[in-house]
């Protein structure tokens, strides 16, 4: 029987792909094969850490033969070493560049595109991130008692301890990063410090597309909050763990927030009303409209526009068009106890019956057409509409 790891799914204007490693029972000597969209990759005795670049074209792993292991992009294999630290490869944006942490002779270094840089005692694997437009790479690194956030192979000024996720702008000229003193936080945004919190809270910073705004939630005491370009917004219970949403302009800001046990969703500082859950928001291209998911009482509606849609049991990937006149998202409906559950797509308001589960999707290409993967349970099917 094959054992299924490390299933993802690729969501993008360039289409719908799924892959997964899969391997034998626990102690045969059944190879580790790589899907991908179905197709199997060549056998391996050791494969992980799948990731697709973020645009979709393009793919790799880890795998390992012989005790080595190496990097596979794209089909590529790359040069092999004793131990690639999980939590690699990573993608830029457009695949074109790749980047891992490689642990040798007691030292970690980074290798980019082929090109090992500079030794450390430990490198954080989860640290290493290109800028959204994949000049410029940066992470975190320890040498001795100091730790440094290193950009493009420099390091920066030495902190007794900084948080494991630095963030570049999108063209990489602007950083931000967490440093940790003592028992406060702070931000260091281009090298100035924001003030001192209690914490500062996960999957933060986070840059606007633009470059020009940064946000990132804090903690004082039991109470948290968003600062948004250094203003600190409305204290509540909880935040959500995707800081803030901003459009693609910089213009407009939406995250989740907490009160009690009920959740609600903070659109450009105003506060919509408390349900039992939301998802994070999402924005059309022009920034013009958004919508989460709202659930309440064991049902779902999708809130578009500050309108809510029909309830269904489930909905999930809400995507508008690239121009933001359609918007289209999945949703389920519980059959009955003898019946099997009834799979749609919506799009415009309009349910659109599936043959079986929503794998993937959906998503609109850039031509406005729709896509979605679906799954009898035996076959995978790719639909367009």
């Amino acid at each position: 029987m094959l054992l299924q790891h490390f299933g993802i799914r690729s969501e993008t204007e360039n289409g719908c792909h799924i892959a997964w490693v899969v391997s034998g029972d626990a102690g045969s000597k059944a190879p580790y094969r790589v899907f991908l969209d179905g197709r199997s990759g060549p056998p391996y005795t050791g494969g992980y850490d799948p990731v697709f670049s973020a645009d979709g074209k393009h793919f790799a792993f880890v795998a390992e033969e012989e005790e080595k292991m190496f990097v596979v992009v794209d089909g590529k294999r790359g040069a092999t070493y004793p131990i690639i630290h999980k939590g690699g490869p990573v993608l830029s944006s457009d695949g074109n560049h790749v980047s891992y942490v490689v642990r040798q002779d007691k030292q970690d270094f980074v290798v980019t595109d082929g090109v090992p840089g500079p030794h450390y005692d430990r490198i954080y694997a989860g640290s290493v991130r290109f800028s959204p437009d994949g000049k410029h790479l940066a992470h975190s690194a320890l040498k001795g008692r100091k730790r440094y956030i290193v950009v493009d192979g420099v390091p920066g000024p030495s902190h007794d301890s900084v948080g494991e996720s630095p963030v570049l702008s999108v063209d990489g000229k602007r950083l931000a990063y967490i440093v940790i003193n003592g028992d406060k936080q702070f931000v260091m945004i281009d090298g100035k410090a924001d003030p001192e919190y209690d914490a500062i809270l996960l999957d933060s910073p986070v840059f606007s597309p633009d470059g020009k705004h940064l946000a990132y939630s804090a903690r004082v005491g039991n109470r948290k909050f968003v600062v948004i370009d250094g203003v600190k917004g409305v204290e509540y219970d909880g935040i959500g763990q995707k800081v803030v949403t901003f459009s693609t302009d910089g213009r407009h800001t939406a995250y989740r927030a907490q009160i009690g046990n009920k959740v609600l969703v903070v659109i450009d500082g105003v506060p919509s009303r408390v349900y039992d859950n939301a998802s994070d928001p999402v924005f059309s291209g022009d920034g013009g409209r958004v919508a989460y998911i709202a659930k309440d009482g064991g049902k779902s509606t999708l809130v578009a526009d500050g309108m809510p849609g029909p309830e269904y049991d489930e909905i999930y990937s809400p995507v508008f068009s690239s121009d933001g006149k359609k918007l289209a998202y999945g949703a389920r409906k519980k059959g009955t106890p003898l019946g099997k559950d009834d799979y749609l797509v919506v799009l415009e308001g309009q349910p659109v019956p599936a043959t079986g589960a929503i794998v993937c999707g959906p998503v609109f290409l850039p031509d406005g057409t729709l896509e979605y993967l679906q799954s009898d349970g035996t076959h995978l099917y790719r639909v367009r509409k």
